[in-house]
């Protein structure tokens, strides 16, 4: 509260005896001070989240299994593409599903884009999905407007180099600034 975020990720599992509730209730509030809300979470905290438009974060960054689970099916690629379009024009302003060595997808009112993955010797992926989430807020900080195309295109390059130079490090360590 005190240093007031322009820009807010909430992420990762909760605790055990957390309400399921507690992403969808902390987006409110952040999303009502003017912040911008990147969501990377999974299973009934992200469909609470989802259920209202006061609830649903600006980003979202489900991966293939978490956004099957909320389809309440296995999705194939176009299935997934369907339900990225879907959740984005609920009102939420990017949808990014990592698909792990398939890419990503990158849907915003201008369109979707799909990152294919560069090729790197995986050392681990353990974090690269939290590394994707970096790249999309760095992207966010250069220039909060994802709505076009060009700077959709550059969002996906950021957020893939990010969890691409994580897949060459071993563990949950992140590579070097270079």
């Amino acid at each position: 509260e005190r240093l007031s975020p322009s820009l807010l990720v909430l992420a990762g599992s909760l605790p055990e005896g957390m309400a399921d509730a507690v992403w969808a209730d902390l987006t409110a509030e952040w999303r009502e001070r003017g912040a911008r809300i990147v969501l990377d979470v999974s299973g009934e905290p992200l469909a609470v989240a989802l259920a209202q438009p006061k609830t649903r974060p600006h980003v979202l960054k489900p991966n293939r299994d978490e956004l099957s689970m909320l389809a309440g099916e296995p999705l194939d690629n176009a299935g997934l593409l369907h339900q990225a379009r879907r959740l984005q024009a609920s009102g939420i302003d990017l949808v990014v599903v990592s698909m792990g060595g398939h890419g990503a997808l990158f849907v915003s009112p201008s369109g979707a884009v799909h990152a294919a993955p560069l090729a790197v010797d995986v050392l681990s992926s353990v974090g690269a999905g939290d590394a994707m989430v970096a790249g999309l807020t760095a992207a966010m900080a250069e220039d909060g407007d994802l709505a076009e195309s060009a700077k959709l295109e550059r969002v996906a390059r950021l957020a893939t180099a990010f969890a691409a130079g994580k897949l060459r490090v071993v563990g949950p360590h992140l590579p070097s600034r270079e």
